[in-house]
This record gives C-alpha cells, sequence and structure tokens, in this order.
C-alpha cells in the first residue's frame, strides 16, 4: 500500500465521527436482499413481507402499508393483544432469518471506514451489520456498536450486566446471552423502558455531544418517533464544537427528507446532501474522515485520498491491516469494544 506523504505527518483526531443508520441502509448494503435473496424490507413493505393478509382485512393491510408504525401503534391502543403478539413475533422470526452474503457487502465497507473511536448507531433490527461486525472483529481497531431499538443478534446477561451476541456465552458466568428486548413501532416510544436500549442511547447522546462528524444513512427521522428526533436533535445542538461540526446525509431523496423530516436536525450545522454511500467521505477518506475534515476546513490543505481497494472481502481486510500496522495509534483510540 502506498501512503500519501502528508498522512505520515497527520495528528491522529480524538474526536469521533458518529453514523445512524437507518432502513433505507440495510436496503442499501443488501439490493438483492440477504444470502438467500429474502428482502431487507422498508416499513411499508413488512405487511406483504410476513405475510399479514391471513390475519388482517384488506383494508388493514392498506392501512399499514400506508403507515405501518401509525397502524400497529393504534393496534396496540386498541389492545388487540393477540394480533400485536403475533405480528411482534413475525417480525421478530423473519429478522433472526436473515443471513450475511460471503461476498463483499456495503456493511463491511462502512464498518472498514471507521476507527475505534467512532460509533455506529442503528435503528435496524436486522443481524447484518452484527455479523458483518463479528466476522471483522479480528482486525481490533473497528467502531463502537449501538443498536436503539434492539437488534435480534444482540445478547445480554442480567446477571453480570454484560451485552454480548445472543449465540454466544457470558465470559464470567458462562452462561448463553439471552436475547435483547425489540422495540416495536409504537408512536410513543419510551426508551428509558428497557435497560439495555436506554444504555444504548446515552453512549449515542454522549457520542453526538463530542462528534466532529455526523453520517446519517437511510433514516428519515420519522414525526411519529417524537423521542428519537428530540433527543438526536438536542443533542446536536447541544454538540462542543457545533461550529465545525459535518453533518453529512445519505439517501436516495436526501434533498426531499431534509425539506420534510431534517429541516429541525441541520439548523445552524454545515451539511452535505448525497444520494449514494459512494460519494461520501466514508468512502473517499475511510479511516481518516475526521482528519481529512480538519486538514480542509481549518488548514486549508486538503488530503490526498487513500481509496478502497477494488476487490473482495479479503483483499479489504488486508488493506485494513496494512493500515493498522502503519498507524499503531488506531489500537489505542476509543473504549473496549463489544465483538
Amino acid at each position: 500500500m502506498s501512503i500519501p506523504k502528508e498522512y505520515s505527518e497527520l495528528k491522529l483526531s480524538e474526536l469521533p465521527h458518529v453514523v445512524i443508520l437507518g432502513a433505507g441502509s440495510s436496503c442499501a448494503a443488501n439490493p438483492n436482499g440477504d444470502k438467500n435473496n429474502k428482502k431487507l424490507p422498508m416499513m411499508n413493505q413488512i405487511p406483504d413481507v410476513i405475510r399479514l393478509s391471513d390475519i388482517l382485512s384488506d383494508e388493514e393491510i392498506e392501512s399499514a402499508k400506508d403507515n405501518f408504525e401509525l397502524f400497529f401503534d393504534e393496534l396496540v391502543q386498541s389492545k388487540k393483544t393477540e394480533i400485536t403478539e403475533e405480528i411482534e413475533s413475525r417480525l421478530y422470526n423473519y429478522f433472526d432469518s436473515l443471513e450475511l452474503s460471503d461476498e463483499l457487502t456495503l456493511y463491511d465497507r462502512l464498518i472498514f471506514s471507521l476507527r475505534r473511536k467512532d460509533l455506529i448507531a442503528t435503528f435496524n433490527w436486522d443481524p447484518l451489520l452484527s455479523y458483518s461486525y463479528r466476522r471483522n472483529s479480528s482486525l481490533k481497531t473497528l467502531p463502537h456498536l449501538v443498536f436503539l431499538h434492539g437488534n435480534v443478534l444482540q445478547g445480554v446477561c442480567n446477571e453480570d450486566k454484560i451485552l454480548g451476541w445472543k449465540d454466544d456465552v457470558c465470559n464470567i458466568c458462562k452462561k448463553s446471552f439471552s436475547p435483547t428486548k425489540l422495540l416495536y413501532p409504537v408512536s410513543n416510544k419510551i426508551y428509558d423502558i428497557d435497560d439495555v436500549i436506554n444504555e444504548q442511547w446515552k453512549i449515542l447522546e454522549d457520542y453526538i455531544s463530542n462528534a466532529y462528524y455526523i453520517t446519517i444513512f437511510g433514516y428519515s427521522a420519522p414525526f411519529t418517533d417524537i423521542n428519537a428526533r428530540e433527543r438526536i436533535i438536542n443533542h446536536i445542538k447541544e454538540n462542543k464544537r457545533k461550529r465545525f461540526l459535518q453533518l453529512e446525509i445519505i439517501d436516495i431523496n436526501a434533498e426531499s427528507l431534509v425539506a420534510s423530516n431534517l429541516k429541525d436536525i441541520i439548523v445552524d450545522t454545515h451539511y452535505s446532501l448525497l444520494n449514494s454511500f459512494d460519494k461520501s467521505w466514508l468512502v473517499l477518506h475511510p479511516r481518516f474522515t475526521c482528519e481529512a475534515l480538519f486538514e480542509a476546513t481549518m488548514q486549508l490543505k486538503p488530503l490526498t485520498p487513500i481509496p478502497f481497494p477494488d476487490g473482495s472481502l479479503q483483499e479489504y481486510q488486508s488493506w485494513v491491516y496494512e493500515l493498522n500496522e502503519a498507524f499503531s495509534g488506531f489500537e489505542k483510540e476509543g473504549n473496549e469494544k463489544q465483538g
């Protein structure tokens, strides 16, 4: 690997890059579905994907497709417990059945683009980001992960208060991890009602308050999720270096999304709108996004991009390993990570 000379003189940034993922990111990362071509659904596709036509009327199906979160919330408010529990069960089982492709995915590239000091926070239930993280964990300098609505692969040891993967065991008591709860799509989400999810949100809030770069990828910040919007917006407003913060929004409909749902998030903040992950600084300056931002905006000396390799998963892993060897400081960053 040939590294431009200016990188050898860089002072590595201690400031985090935070990436917030919504359902659109899973669809973009797996456009043809999972390993077995099972769809990564958006909310309006859920009624068909989990085949609700056998328990709901045609009118209810149309209502669920129009606004699944509002529809599900009305079921909860109407105390239709048998139906809501059946829908929850089908959702969990469907997402739990998804498998990661053996080939390189966008989620692998996203994980490779960040470092130990950084954070990926996802609203997604599917396990594909988690599987990608696990198969690359030997590289040791990967970002922290938090699951804002729970995740089907995340596990917890309630006795020792340790998080892990549900198919693994606690390293203290050696007992199997229990599955964590999923936060289903009711409009009044109370994030502190579950200890695990509440702690995940606290981690995200701390990172946002200290972030130098924030990427929102495939997340629409729906108005129905009042709690999540307020917590993200308030902590961006409270960011300690907001004057210099860069906000990057990646979505196929980025401009219309900002005009509608994200207006409050970008107030008094530098931002860019992108319709593709491949146009982001995560790809242009992988592992050096914060350094590249500082050099370009504060030093007026843009860094020469170090592009990702064009190859297989193994070639990407080798690329990250070589960068780790060249920059030993990567391993000293941040907190101990899960995995």
